[in-house]
């Protein structure tokens, strides 16, 4: 294989080095994880509300707890 399509190939398969750390800066900068907080609270809310109602209605015998996740809620 030539190196100029090995290249080319490593170029199609992940984002660049500059992207990357273009997308690492703007995820947790201050305003961005507030936002992130945000809509987990809006998610676990509408979580609360939809998973013992599908319970009271008989779906969900097998719905984990907040608790049993993995998530931190």
């Amino acid at each position: 294989m030539s190196a100029v399509k090995k290249l080319a190939q490593n170029l199609f398969i992940c984002a660049s080095a500059l992207a990357q750390h273009a997308a690492l800066l703007a995820c947790f900068e201050p305003d961005t994880l507030a936002i992130y907080e945000t809509r987990r609270l809006e998610f676990k809310r509408r979580r609360d509300y939809v998973v013992p109602a599908l319970r009271t209605l008989g779906f969900c015998r097998s719905c984990r707890t907040a608790r049993s996740t993995s998530m931190p809620m």
